[in-house]
């Protein structure tokens, strides 16, 4: 009987939690295809495609699976307007009609972006080079000299080209790459934010397709800029196991969890939020979330890619009230986003 009335508990629980909630919830399928085709002044060659859709329905999983296996090692010429990365992302946009995003990587580094009935090109770049923090606390780690392996993403409106986004971003390059990047001017406090507001101002007035940079300084940590608005992410992989009713045996899964957070910059400290406080207080939840099993965590609630980032979103709102988005990763293949507040300007959803 006890055992039944905490069940009944819980889900009645669960219930007004979920009425409460105003979040949207979108679901994330991805698919790779190997195919060939031929670009004006090109010849014949092949890549390995990625292709990502965003959708608020869960049949976008079984619209991008069928349409990469209807792609994969095809000559796209015969079948798709290939003539550039846009014209391929609008193409295969056309064949998923649950998709309100998505993102096509046609060659490493470079793709095309379709959001919010915006069309863009995007291209990924690196640099190496060192810095400090040079107004932390004493004993913060990062007012120690130290130096990142930092990734680019440039965003630009489909008026431009992926070899126009590569001579805008060589004179960067040049200035960026292997130096100490407190020396630069502009650069004496060089924050992930501060970083990406100083290549807009730099870019822009040159370069006015720019839409959008995301500047990512380690593999868990970045932040974007498109103008006016920064925003950060913070992520993080938990081993988990899961019993679902359709399994007799436990399985389990690597999640990625990935925390969206935005907030006027610091002047200051040259950041929106701290990655490290970021980290700390999520710490707590995220021992609970590693190496458990994740039926332990929510009771009589099934445990879905959906109802662990809801969960996820009832532990960590009051702590980080900057927060309003996670990303849940399940598998290469499925995800979820949860976003609850609306966010201060439109970014792809999908960016990185």
């Amino acid at each position: 009987m006890r055992i039944g009335c905490l069940a009944l508990v819980c889900r009645n629980l669960w219930a007004k939690l979920r009425a409460a909630m105003t979040e949207s919830i979108y679901t994330i399928a991805t698919g790779s295809f190997e195919a060939a085709r031929e670009l004006p002044g090109s010849p014949l060659h092949g890549h390995s495609f990625k292709l990502s859709a965003l959708s608020t329905k869960s049949a976008i999983h079984k619209e991008v699976e069928d349409l990469v296996k209807s792609l994969d090692y095809k000559y796209l010429n015969d079948i798709s307007n290939v003539t550039s990365d846009i014209g391929l992302a609008l193409s295969l946009g056309e064949k998923l009609p649950s998709a309100t995003e998505l993102r096509l990587q046609s060659a490493p580094g470079q793709g095309a972006y379709l959001s919010d009935g915006q069309a863009l090109l995007w291209r990924h770049s690196r640099f190496e080079a060192a810095h400090h923090l040079p107004n932390v606390p004493a004993g913060h780690q990062c007012g120690r000299l130290h130096g990142h392996g930092f990734q680019v993403v440039l965003f630009a409106q489909a008026s431009s080209s992926q070899a126009e986004l590569e001579a805008q971003w060589q004179p960067m390059q040049a200035l960026l790459h292997q130096r100490y990047l407190n020396d630069i001017e502009g650069l004496e406090n060089p924050t992930s934010e501060v970083l990406a507001q100083w290549l807009w101002q730099k870019m822009k007035p040159g370069f006015d397709d720019l839409a959008l940079i995301v500047v990512q300084e380690t593999v868990t940590a970045g932040c974007s800029f498109d103008g006016e608005q920064h925003r950060i992410w913070k992520q993080q992989d938990a081993e988990c196991a899961i019993y679902i009713p359709s399994q007799e045996q436990p399985m389990g899964h690597s999640y990625t969890v990935k925390l969206h957070l935005q907030a006027p910059l610091d002047e200051v400290m040259g950041w929106t939020v701290d990655y490290g406080d970021v980290k700390t207080l999520f710490k707590p939840v995220y021992q609970r979330l590693d190496h458990h099993c994740i039926n332990e965590l929510l009771g009589d609630v099934e445990p879905t890619v959906e109802n662990i980032a809801l969960w996820l979103k009832s532990q960590l709102q009051e702590v980080l009230p900057q927060l309003y988005r996670i990303d849940l990763i399940e598998s290469p293949e499925r995800g979820v986003i949860i976003e609850w507040q609306k966010p201060i300007a439109s970014n792809p959803r999908l960016m990185i």
